[in-house]
C-alpha cells in the first residue's frame, strides 16, 4: 500500500490538530479533518483534502449520532486511520473503540485504561507503587474537611479537579481562608457532588517537563521530552514556548507509568522538579498534548510513525529526536503571556523573527494566519478589559 493512505484528524479547532494536518501532508498522506463546524483552523491548511462536519460530539446525547457519523465518513471517503486529538474525542472513540474498528484504524487505548488514567488520584496511587515522586495531595471527603487539612499545607496551594474535563479547572489559594472559599465555588462552578470533589495539592515551583511517548500494544515505540518556557495563564497553564530536551531520569519516571499500563497510542506524562531536583508526576495527558508541533519540529512524528505502523511497517524504538529545538506559539498564548509579564515582551518579539525557534506561523498559509490573528485580537482584548 503507498502513503496515499487516508487519514481523518478530530478537532479541527486546536492547534495541535494543524501540526498533525501538515506534518501527515508532508508526507504524502491524504488528510480530512473532522469538526463541528465548516470553518477550523486545522481545515484551512493546504494539506487539508477537506473537513467533514459532524454533530456536536461535546453533548452525550449525541453520543451515538456522531459515532454514526464518523462510521459512514469512514466508508465513504476509504478513511484507513482516525487520530483523535481532543479529550472529548480521545474519550468517546475509545469507548466506541470496537464499533469503529469494523470500518477503519484507530491506535486508542482501552476505554478503562483511559477512564483510569483521567483519574489523578488513581494515576497518583499507581505512581507511588511504581517509585514514582508525587506531590503531597489531600482528597477531602466533603466541604467541612477542608479545615481539617489547611493546617497541614503551605500557601500557595492548588486546588484542581480529579478528574479530567477538558478544561483547565485549577484555581491557587493563598492562605487557608482563601482555600475554604475557592474550593467552595469552584464546586459550585463546575457542579462536583461528594463523589468527585477536587483534590487540593502542594504547589511545586519548578520547571514543568514532560514525557512523551507512542506506545504499540504495551511497546514503547517514540519517545519524547520538553520542558516548558513560557506558559499561558502564566500562573500555571499550557506552554506557548518550550524546547526538547532529555533526561534519563524523566524517561525512567514516565515508561515506568505508562509500562504499568501497557499502553496503547499516544500519551503525555507531565512533572514538576521540586527545590531538590527531582521529578514530581502532575498527571498523565491521554492524548495528543498542545505543544505538539514541538515534537514534531524536533523530528518525534507521532502520527506520521502511527500512520506507518496501520501500513505494515516494523515499527522499531527510538529515542531520536533534535534536541535543540525551541517552539512557540506567537498567537496561541506567547502574547498573552507577555501582556500578563511585560518583562518578557522583547523577549517574545525576538522569538518572533528568530529562524531558531520554530512557531505555527507559515508564511505560505495565509488563511491560517488571518485564522490565528483573528483569535490573538480576540484574546488581548479580552486579556486588556480583565486588566
Amino acid at each position: 500500500m503507498s502513503n496515499k493512505l487516508r487519514i481523518l484528524v478530530t478537532d479541527g479547532n486546536y492547534k495541535h490538530s494543524l501540526g498533525i494536518v501538515r506534518s501527515l501532508g508532508m508526507q504524502g498522506y491524504e488528510v480530512y479533518v473532522l469538526n463541528n463546524s465548516k470553518t477550523c483552523i486545522a481545515g484551512l491548511s493546504s494539506y487539508c483534502e477537506k473537513t467533514l462536519v459532524t454533530c456536536d460530539w461535546n453533548n452525550q446525547s449525541n453520543e451515538q449520532q456522531y459515532i454514526s457519523q464518523v462510521k459512514k465518513y469512514c466508508t465513504e471517503y476509504s478513511i484507513s486511520l482516525i487520530i483523535p486529538v481532543g479529550f472529548n474525542n480521545c474519550t468517546l472513540m475509545a469507548k466506541y473503540k470496537e464499533e469503529l474498528l469494523e470500518v477503519t484504524h484507530l491506535v486508542i487505548t482501552d476505554y478503562e485504561k483511559m477512564d483510569f488514567a483521567l483519574d489523578k488520584s488513581k494515576v497518583l496511587t499507581l505512581a507511588k507503587e511504581q517509585g514514582v515522586g508525587v506531590p503531597l495531595t489531600f482528597y477531602p471527603k466533603s466541604l467541612s474537611e477542608l479545615s481539617l487539612i489547611s493546617d497541614k499545607l503551605a500557601y500557595p496551594c492548588v486546588i484542581k479537579s480529579r478528574f479530567e474535563h477538558g478544561a483547565n479547572v485549577v484555581t491557587y489559594p493563598q492562605n487557608a481562608e482563601q482555600l475554604e472559599t475557592m474550593y467552595s465555588e469552584i464546586v459550585k462552578k463546575h457542579g462536583f457532588d461528594d463523589e468527585n470533589l477536587p483534590m487540593v495539592q502542594e504547589y511545586l515551583t519548578g520547571d514543568g517537563s514532560a514525557f512523551f511517548a507512542l506506545y504499540i500494544e504495551g511497546q514503547c515505540k517514540q519517545i519524547f521530552m520538553h520542558h516548558r518556557l513560557r506558559e499561558f495563564p502564566v500562573t500555571g497553564g499550557a506552554s506557548v514556548k518550550a524546547e526538547a530536551f532529555y533526561d534519563v531520569k524523566l524517561l525512567i519516571s514516565g515508561k515506568k507509568l505508562l509500562d504499568a499500563l501497557e499502553w496503547h497510542g499516544v500519551a503525555m506524562v507531565e512533572f514538576k522538579k521540586d527545590s531538590s531536583g527531582n521529578y514530581r508526576l502532575m498527571e498523565i495527558n491521554p492524548k495528543y498534548w498542545g505543544s505538539t508541533d514541538l515534537a514534531l519540529a524536533a523530528g518525534a512524528v507521532f502520527p506520521v510513525i502511527t500512520a506507518q505502523y496501520v501500513l505494515g511497517n516494523n515499527i522499531e524504538y527510538s529515542e531520536t529526536y533534535d534536541r535543540n529545538v525551541q517552539f512557540h506559539w506567537p498567537c496561541d498564548g506567547d502574547w498573552l503571556h507577555a501582556i500578563y509579564r511585560p518583562e518578557h515582551f522583547l523577549g517574545v518579539l525576538i522569538d518572533c523573527f528568530n529562524p531558531k525557534v520554530k512557531s505555527n506561523w507559515w508564511w505560505k498559509e495565509y488563511r491560517v494566519n488571518l485564522f490565528l490573528l483573528r483569535n490573538l485580537v480576540a484574546g488581548v482584548m479580552k486579556a486588556l478589559l480583565r486588566r
